[in-house]
C-alpha cells in the first residue's frame, strides 16, 4: 500500500473546487484523510504550506486562499509573474530620504578613518604574520 503525499491529497480534494478554497480547509482535508494526530498536524503544517507554496499546479491569492492553476485563465495565473510595478514617485521620494542619510554617515566615516590613518601599526602589521610558532595542521 502507498501512501499520497500532502500535497497529492490536497489535489485531489481542489479538484472538485471552480474558486478558491482556504488554506485552513486544505490543511484540515489533509489531515482528517491521512489520520494525522493533533501533534502530527502541528508538527507537519509548515512543511505542507512550503510543498503547497512550491507545488506548480497550485496557485495562491493574497489572502491565503488557493486553487489548482489548471482552472484558471493564463492570464490570472500569471499575472503576477508578469507584473511590473512602475511607482516612479514613490522612488523619488525614498531616494531623497537616503541621500540624506548617507550625507551623514559620509561625514561620520570621514571622522573614522583620519582616526585609523593615524595609527601607523595597524597598516604596517596587517599583512605581515611571520609567526613561527604557528603548527601545521593536516
Amino acid at each position: 500500500m502507498t501512501q499520497k503525499s500532502m500535497v497529492d491529497v490536497a489535489y485531489e480534494y481542489a479538484q472538485q473546487f471552480e474558486e478558491l478554497i482556504p488554506f485552513k480547509a486544505l490543511w484540515q482535508h489533509v489531515v482528517e484523510e491521512l489520520g494525522f494526530s493533533e501533534d502530527e498536524a502541528k508538527a507537519k503544517i509548515g512543511i505542507f504550506y512550503t510543498n503547497l507554496s512550491l507545488d506548480s499546479r497550485f496557485h495562491c491569492e493574497s489572502d491565503n486562499t488557493w486553487i489548482l492553476r489548471s482552472k484558471l485563465l493564463f492570464d490570472v495565473a500569471t499575472k503576477n509573474t508578469f507584473l511590473v510595478d512602475d511607482d516612479t514617485d514613490n522612488d523619488m521620494e525614498e531616494e531623497d530620504e537616503y541621500e540624506e542619510d548617507d550625507e551623514e554617515n559620509e561625514e561620520e566615516d570621514e571622522s573614522s578613518l583620519e582616526a585609523d590613518d593615524d595609527d601607523e601599526t595597524l597598516n604596517s602589521n596587517m599583512y605581515n604574520n611571520d609567526d613561527d610558532d604557528d603548527e601545521e595542521v593536516m
